[in-house]
């Protein structure tokens, strides 16, 4: 395979697999329906700073670190706590019955970037998928795979900014309730995973 080929593989598993279901894609997603595309860009640049992250890492030849169990026990146990707080603040929040246009988020690049680097399958995705393609040369298929996330996401935030458009604010509050649990459940999973990766390290 060669490196033309192995680029456009990447671009296509970059693209395809950031727009499946997971709590960087669902936070751009419900950010975007909420406050608008600017803001879903914010929280999209903090994902994309954690992606550079991980691209530099790989290209290092570091990837092995984030595979230790002792890192992935502290990536779980402070992106399941990190989880559990943003699905607690969704699921007690206030309807808002206002002016949805002067609404704003709160620090959503942060946002973007805690839950991208605390995100197993972000991890995972760059360990096992990415780093079998790296090699002399390759530099420009890595730029090519961070710009088709970035477009995964960004035709999420544009699709969302039109569907905010014909959402009222007693909708938001339903996607602001599902969105809720469903951070609640991705923060299980990672406690779930933080107890037996614990049971490894300390048992």
């Amino acid at each position: 395979m060669d490196m033309i080929e192995k680029s456009i593989l990447l671009c296509l598993m970059g693209f395809f697999g950031a727009i499946t279901p997971g709590p960087d894609i669902l936070l751009t997603l419900k950010t975007t329906l909420r406050f608008g595309a600017w803001q879903g860009f914010k929280v999209l640049s903090g994902i994309a700073c954690g992606w550079c992250l991980y691209l530099i890492l790989i290209y290092a030849g570091l990837s092995h670190w984030f595979n230790t169990p002792m890192v992935q026990f502290i990536l779980s146990l402070v992106g399941g706590g990190y989880l559990l707080y943003l699905g607690f603040i969704m699921l007690t929040i206030k309807p808002i019955l206002g002016d949805l246009e002067n609404l704003d988020s709160k620090d959503g690049f942060m946002q973007g970037l805690i839950i991208n680097l605390s995100n197993p399958k972000a991890i995972l995705f760059f360990i096992f998928l990415v780093t079998p393609f790296i090699d002399e040369g390759m530099e420009i298929g890595l730029i090519a795979l961070w710009c088709s996330l970035f477009m995964a996401f960004a035709c999420v935030i544009l699709c969302a900014n039109v569907a905010r458009g014909y959402i009222n604010a007693r909708t938001f509050g339903i996607i602001d309730r599902i969105c809720g649990v469903l951070f609640v459940g991705f923060a299980w999973l990672l406690y779930f995973e933080c107890g037996q990766l614990g049971a490894k390290l300390f048992l």
